[in-house]
């Protein structure tokens, strides 16, 4: 991204450079604030854009190396909210959308991350997909099992088993430990969901050697198929991406295997990720 200026969405307008546009006096970002310290692996961002014709907005997250770029849901008023996944560290989260003429404007803060550090964030996946639609990620455990639309028997992380902060039944290391991958950015349709786009799925201890596979699931048929970039990060750094077409329940694209984190070594050790991108009804 700094060297080519073009993010995992194929976007060349902001890229993983820090942009910002003094001139740019139609948005306002609320939170998080400018400069601040979260302790947490995400951050709400609240804003508003008081341009009527604004056609489109994107959220770019970028620290150090690595980059991700999500859409910007606007609502009628003009405001956006939701969960964005922060890289530890110092982010520069830049806001940009595009008229109706075609005129770009952004605004940039910067935010540090202080919930992990570089050496214990030791998986990351993230989602990110085009269409109003819900699509769920998946960290499946070494010998473990899929379950296409959630649930399981524990060795499947996804919506139902392992969102962060509630009460979960995935445990693959010692019972107790804090051993165990979070969903920490759930995205849905409709109740008190966050519809921005993204899933997130960190591993900071590895309970146990062998290989972690990552799949992703189209859960409902709002807003039509969707095309879902899957990117895998491995201490801190951007490993590979897969591209998952017309993603939509109930076909022969409802779901698809991202790829496999081969780790060994431990919590002290390292992974390669080797990406595959078949796609089928269910696996």
């Amino acid at each position: 991204d700094f060297i080519d200026n073009i993010d995992n969405a194929g976007d060349n307008a902001v890229g993983g450079m820090c942009v910002s546009d003094t001139a740019c006096d139609i948005i306002t970002i609320s939170a998080p604030t400018d400069g601040g310290t979260v302790t947490e692996t995400t951050a709400t961002l609240t804003g508003s854009v008081s341009d009527a014709t604004v056609t489109d907005g994107r959220v770019t997250v970028t620290a150090g190396s690595s980059s991700n770029t999500f859409n910007l849901t606007i609502d009628g008023s003009g405001a956006f909210t939701g969960a964005i996944p922060l890289f530890n560290g110092e982010n520069i989260i830049t806001v940009r959308v595009t008229k109706t003429n075609g005129v770009v404007c952004a605004k940039t803060i910067r935010v540090t991350s202080s919930a992990t550090s570089s050496s214990n964030e030791l998986i990351r996946a993230q989602a990110s997909w085009d269409a109003d639609t819900d699509i769920d990620l998946h960290l499946v455990k070494p010998n473990g099992t899929y379950e296409n639309q959630g649930g399981g028997d524990g060795s499947d992380c996804n919506y139902s088993t392992c969102r962060t902060g509630e009460s979960n039944t995935v445990d693959w290391g010692v019972v107790g430990d804090d051993d165990d991958p979070g969903l920490d950015v759930d995205d849905c349709i409709g109740g008190n969901c966050i519809n921005n786009h993204i899933e997130n799925i960190i591993l900071n201890q590895i309970p146990e050697n062998g290989d972690y596979k990552v799949y992703l699931d189209a859960y409902a048929n709002e807003g039509g198929a969707a095309i879902v970039t899957a990117t895998i990060f491995i201490r801190g750094a951007s490993v590979g991406s897969v591209t998952c077409t017309a993603m939509q329940l109930g076909t022969v694209t409802d779901s698809c295997f991202v790829g496999t984190i081969s780790w060994s070594g431990g919590t002290d050790g390292n992974g390669t990720f080797t990406a595959d991108g078949t796609q089928a009804a269910d696996f």
